[in-house]
């Protein structure tokens, strides 16, 4: 269309970085699993992310918040067309997005919080001890 360009296929890393920080909005689809390193790329780089509704995931930390750290689309993608057209006509309304998913990031991946949950993880295993 006239409003965007689209690059598809594969590109080398370099150029697909270069691509992904002139990118205000780019696709995060589901690859090897839901969760992929593309999504905390997006995020580096300021790109609003529209992925598959995360809404089912169950991780830790969670920074997926439904049309509040992403825009979410339907898993077979037939809402896609409508929501980028919407996404690109409004974009100054979904720009919070990006800030709030680099927030989320900040608050649930300190040292501190994953140190914390693999902790607790690991001294709810019966094997365990606990020695004072």
């Amino acid at each position: 269309s006239d409003k965007c360009l689209i690059l598809k296929g594969r590109l080398p890393k370099d150029q697909y970085l270069s691509e992904l920080r002139k990118s205000k909005v780019a696709l995060s689809p589901f690859g090897q699993g839901e969760i992929c390193y593309r999504d905390f790329e997006l995020m580096q780089f300021g790109s609003l992310m529209i992925k598959p509704d995360m809404s089912l995931i169950n991780t830790y930390p969670n920074p997926y918040i439904k049309n509040e750290t992403y825009v979410s689309v339907k898993h077979d993608w037939s809402d896609l067309n409508a929501t980028i057209e919407n996404v690109l006509d409004n974009y100054k309304d979904y720009h919070y997005i990006i800030d709030r998913f680099r927030e989320e990031f900040k608050i649930g991946y300190t040292v501190q919080n994953m140190c914390l949950h693999w902790y607790n993880i690991f001294s709810n295993l019966n094997e365990v001890s606990h020695e004072e």
